[in-house]
């Protein structure tokens, strides 16, 4: 698959992955699927901070390691169209999603007999439910407050993301991952997020993603919070002929803390 870098600046990440089918290390596929000819790699996800375009989804197919879209590609009853990149993308409107409901994905392409039908569940619809540690007013002066993110349980997750990312387009900053169970509902900030790698304040505004995925998470079109570098998920074998990886994700409405000098 080839890797799409999307990425935002000014942001510090701490991720809550479970550690089966999710490999930061790098991925790969295992086992007998290993030489598939066809490989599949995508993500379908909810956005609760968009309106007109809030379900996506994005996947790439590959036979013999080449980009290949000729095959007939569904999610559910919803035609999944080709775009001018050889990929697989789909966005509402009308939403096609359903949190904590399993969708079935069917590829078919007759002449290679690729005929393939599975199916994965979507997290489930949650959102933040509080910042503690900080003013009410959620200012933070001086960076100095210890900030407690807490949030609703996802059904059918099997990890979270929490994305520290500043405003300004200006700003940069280093990236800190954490590695934590699926049954995780709240996180803290470290401080080290709102200072760069000369350890110098970053004022201003920051916004809070919470993501829940479930099989890991893939880069997809418009996505609004980044992935860390070198993160990657391992493949698996869905036939004889087609290996990969799909997952899904549901993304909450985001929070915000300022930091204040």
């Amino acid at each position: 698959m080839r890797k799409l870098i999307l990425s935002a600046p000014g942001l510090a990440i701490l991720i809550f992955l479970t550690l089966a089918g999710c490999n930061s290390r790098g991925g790969g596929s295992t086992g007998p699927g290993d030489n598939a000819p066809f490989k599949i790699h995508g993500i379908f996800a909810r956005d609760a901070n968009l309106t007109n375009d809030r379900d996506k989804a994005y996947f790439e197919l590959t036979r013999n390691d080449t980009l290949f879209n000729l095959a007939a590609f569904t999610l559910d009853t919803f035609k999944v169209d080709t775009t001018i990149f050889t990929t697989y993308y789909r966005q509402s409107p009308p939403n096609f999603l359903r949190p904590a409901q399993n969708h079935v994905i069917h590829l078919v392409y007759s002449p290679n007999t690729l005929d393939l039908t599975t199916s994965l569940f979507m997290p489930d619809s949650f959102f933040i439910s509080s910042i503690t540690g900080i003013n009410p007013d959620h200012t933070n002066p001086g960076g100095t407050q210890q900030a407690n993110v807490n949030w609703t349980a996802s059904a059918n997750a099997t990890g979270y993301i929490v994305a520290v990312v500043h405003d300004s387009a200006a700003l940069s900053s280093q990236i800190d991952t954490s590695f934590f169970p699926d049954f995780a509902t709240s996180t803290s900030i470290p401080l080290a997020a709102y200072r760069d790698a000369n350890n110098q304040l970053r004022t201003g505004l920051y916004r809070i993603y919470l993501v829940a995925f479930r099989g890991g998470l893939l880069p997809f079109s418009g996505q609004s919070f980044p992935l860390p570098p070198n993160y990657s998920v391992a493949d698996t074998n869905y036939s004889l002929t087609v290996a990969g990886r799909i997952v899904s994700a549901f993304v909450a409405k985001y929070d915000t803390i300022r930091v204040l000098p």
